[in-house]
């Protein structure tokens, strides 16, 4: 799109070429490129940039509904800009200035509940101020769209090191210092990588693995104790560890469903909120059993 001053006169092109993540210390930024083509001036018509700003949204395809991320104001110093000369070069000069939004997980958390797993479409509005030879000033705007496909956005993610934490926020254990749980680390964090892509039953089912997995690494003897037959008698008599091990028996028989297709659970429809309670579930188990020992 262009940015054109009071008589119609096509100053400067503007679009987003990019978007990419940066990690930082308690904080995330997300970083669309942006290209301004300032137009060569006529000699006595000299033109410079006094400043840039604007706002960033997103939405999420097929929504008209947009919600704003943040907004930007351009150093002055980078904005300090003379036009280039049509005496001199007919070709556009590209600005590249540096746009970023910082994000904290709560936001995150936000954009990813408009995304709900699929695209989404950032915007950028974008305000110039220019000052021509006789000192006047001209204001001038902009907005240009962005689709962001799946696959990008989870890349901007890894960016910003997001993916090093769960969506719903949980440390992830570590592998080496616990290397009978890497098979549900996993697990867990292809049920993470699933609900990012929208795929509820898969997100549930990666949650039954977590558990099989989590059965292996924990010995659990459930299907022969005669402590828990029939339906978990003496269960007042339990201490912690036993009620723990009760939970992931349960939340095995929860999340089976979505790894066996039986006569209950065929016509069940897996839904994003289902994905997201297991996972919340699972993933505090995972915590609780990492816990440092007493």
């Amino acid at each position: 799109m262009s940015l054109c001053l009071d008589d119609n006169f096509t100053v400067a092109d503007f679009q987003i070429v990019g978007i990419h993540g940066q990690r930082g210390l308690g904080f995330y930024r997300l970083c669309p490129s942006l290209l301004i083509n300032l137009n060569p001036r006529p000699e006595d018509k000299p033109l410079f940039i006094v400043d840039i700003a604007g706002q960033g949204a997103i939405t999420r395809i097929g929504d008209p509904q947009s919600h704003v991320i943040g907004s930007f104001t351009v150093p002055r110093g980078f904005v300090s800009q003379q036009f280039p000369r049509s005496s001199s070069t007919s070709v556009p000069f590209g600005l590249r200035p540096e746009v970023e939004f910082e994000l904290n997980q709560p936001r995150l958390q936000a954009i990813e509940d408009v995304r709900v797993g699929g695209e989404l479409l950032l915007k950028v509005t974008l305000r110039v101020r220019f000052m021509d030879g006789t000192g006047k000033i001209h204001d001038v705007g902009d907005e240009q769209s962005l689709h962001v496909n799946q696959a990008t956005w989870i890349k901007v993610l890894e960016q910003m090191g997001y993916g090093r934490r769960m969506l719903i926020e949980v440390p992830i254990p570590d592998q080496a210092a616990q290397p009978e749980m890497a098979k549900t680390i996993e697990c867990l964090a292809k049920a993470d990588a699933a609900l990012r892509r929208g795929e509820w039953r898969e997100a549930v089912g990666q949650c039954r693995d977590v558990m099989e997995a989590l059965a292996v690494a924990m010995n659990d003897n459930d299907h022969t104790d005669p402590m828990f037959n029939p339906l978990f008698a003496n269960s007042q008599g339990m201490d912690m560890n036993a009620r723990l091990l009760v939970l992931r028996r349960a939340l095995k028989l929860f999340t089976h469903p979505a790894r066996h297709m039986g006569a209950n659970s065929v016509g069940y429809d897996w839904r994003r909120s289902d994905a997201i309670a297991i996972l919340n579930m699972v993933s505090a188990l995972i915590q609780k059993l990492n816990e440092p020992k007493p």
